[in-house]
């Protein structure tokens, strides 16, 4: 749905338009609006956001500080089994590239 080719239709047809998206997504959001200083405002418990505006376009990023936490225990969780893998000197099936297991 989201996709270049749609935007660019959308604005040529002259709406006014809102876009839900992953932040890694786009390239221009990876590189523009998540760079750009800002202050996030709370708008709720668990719920913070920030204007951004790149060209004539305007971003609203969105961050929850509960998911934010869950997202990094489970990445340590997962270094934490990896490390315990690699301690044992067992490798295989660490990575997804046959070559390097």
């Amino acid at each position: 749905m989201v996709s270049a080719a749609n935007l660019k239709a959308i604005a040529k047809a002259g709406y006014d338009y809102i876009v839900g998206m992953r932040m890694r997504r786009n390239l221009e959001v990876r590189e523009e609006v998540l760079r750009r200083a800002g202050r996030y405002r709370e708008v709720k418990r668990n719920l913070c956001v920030k204007e951004v505006g790149v060209d004539e376009r305007r971003y609203i990023v969105c961050f929850n500080p509960e998911r934010a936490e869950k997202d990094r225990q489970d990445r340590q969780a997962i270094l934490e089994k990896l490390g315990k893998r690699l301690g044992r000197g067992s490798v295989k099936g660490l990575t997804g590239n046959v070559g390097l297991s």
